[in-house]
């Protein structure tokens, strides 16, 4: 097939233009294309109630699921979409729970999940050295059967959902207030209020941690079947020793400061009272 150019400089197949797609995509020679199957592979939406209507027009706001009329939409909104189901399913599973009165102000955690703000990690250089779970703490709870079952309860893992779904930023409004507290631990001081179980089961898992502890010879699985109301408040915080240490050494270089200091004192007056000597023999 022969190629002229045009006047405009463009290549064409006996006065025709070569189109772009032709120049990008070229089949092989002995390569035939079935048109009459190409139907068939294009799947076609149909309604999500009545399966009969093609290509449906209206979509439940919730669930967005499709349907074609006024009819399919009653019947979607009687079966219940995806929603109302996952919120039926978490009321269940939470019927049961001792930490959650009122199941059905929980959410599913699939409903309550969203993406933390990338700002919630930027403050973790800035933390204490003490407030850091160390590796001896994440050990501590891995292999406590104390905590493996108080898991398993549903709405337990629902308020810790809760927490940890918070943004970990201070709000706009209280970042120059006094009280610069984040979302999350707004949330974590709120639910610990209005649920005493739950205030309970923190202090039992700093027990578990090692980050509290009890001064009687009682040892934490005891502690862990007692009610923490009655020795709440003998509960004590363990003294961290990568803190004391570092305390230590602090003290050490400040009194080595302090030392320097006297001695560069002492010997700027010893100077200064030999100077005068020599200028009152020399007057004499």
């Amino acid at each position: 097939m022969s190629q002229v150019r045009n006047e405009r400089n463009h290549f064409t197949n006996h006065g025709r233009k070569r189109s772009r797609s032709s120049q990008r995509h070229k089949r092989p020679p002995n390569v035939k294309v079935n048109h009459s199957n190409m139907k068939d592979k294009i799947s076609i939406r149909l309604c999500s109630v009545c399966e009969q209507v093609p290509q449906p027009k209206y979509k439940c706001p919730k669930c967005r699921a499709t349907y074609c009329n006024i009819a399919c939409c009653r019947q979607h909104k009687e079966n219940g979409c995806a929603t109302t189901s996952a919120v039926t399913v978490a009321t269940e599973a939470t019927a049961n729970s001792k930490y959650v009165r009122e199941a059905s102000k929980l959410a599913p955690e699939k409903l309550v999940a969203r993406k933390r703000s990338s700002q919630g990690n930027g403050n973790a250089e800035d933390r204490e050295e003490g407030w850091i779970i160390t590796s001896e703490m994440k050990t501590r709870l891995q292999t406590n059967d104390w905590l493996r079952k108080e898991l398993r309860d549903a709405g337990l893992r629902q308020l810790l959902v809760q927490i940890y779904e918070a943004p970990n930023v201070v709000s706009k409004k209280k970042r120059h207030g006094f009280n610069a507290q984040t979302e999350q631990e707004q949330v974590l001081e709120k639910i610990k209020e209005e649920n005493p179980q739950f205030k309970s089961f923190l202090d039992k898992l700093s027990l578990v941690a090692g980050v509290l502890e009890y001064p009687g010879p009682a040892a934490v699985n005891e502690l862990l079947s007692r009610d923490l109301n009655e020795i709440r408040e003998h509960l004590t915080l363990v003294p961290d020793k990568t803190r004391a240490s570092t305390n230590a050494i602090t003290d050490r270089i400040d009194d080595s400061t302090d030392d320097g200091e006297d001695s560069t004192t002492s010997g700027v007056d010893d100077s200064s009272s030999a100077a005068s000597t020599s200028a009152d023999s020399d007057s004499e």
